[in-house]
């Protein structure tokens, strides 16, 4: 009866001691399994934020080019203000075309500030003022535009 209990006990122990390890084998390799989907996960969202990279900088670098190119033409037309007559057709389409191009280099900036936001690049200055001054000058300027 004895040898039976010492077996039993012995089989028991055997088979909790087997259940345990295919219970930690089997938790290991689930862990292996995230961890190389984690690292996975971790290479795309690395070559992603690359990739997001090297588009804004080549945006940027574009942009720049662009914006030298609208420069230049900003400044030609305001040398052919010089030799067209004042209130003419040709004075008329110069000023059009100069606002058109102005406002063109606004957005382009605007677009530019955002890539460089994007990039990370975009260096803020810290700059004291009169907020009263400020309200009053706008105050100013709607009284001035719509009376």
């Amino acid at each position: 009866m004895a040898l039976l209990l010492l077996i039993a006990v012995i089989s028991t122990m055997v088979v909790s001691i087997l259940s345990v390890v295919f219970i930690v084998v089997r938790t290991a390799k689930r862990e292996m399994h995230l961890c190389a989907a984690l690292i996975k996960q971790m290479e795309t969202t690395q070559q992603a934020e690359r990739k997001s990279m090297n588009k804004s900088q080549a945006f940027a670098s574009a942009s720049h080019d662009i914006r030298a190119s609208l420069a230049g033409l900003i400044g030609f037309i305001e040398i052919c203000y010089d030799e067209v007559a004042p209130g003419s057709g040709l004075d008329i389409n110069l000023r059009q075309m100069d606002t058109c191009a102005k406002d063109l280099l606004g957005i382009l900036n605007s677009i530019l500030d955002t890539s460089k936001i994007e990039a990370g690049k975009m260096l803020l200055e810290e700059e004291e003022f009169d907020l009263a001054q400020l309200l009053e000058d706008v105050v100013d300027l709607w009284v001035r535009l719509w009376c």
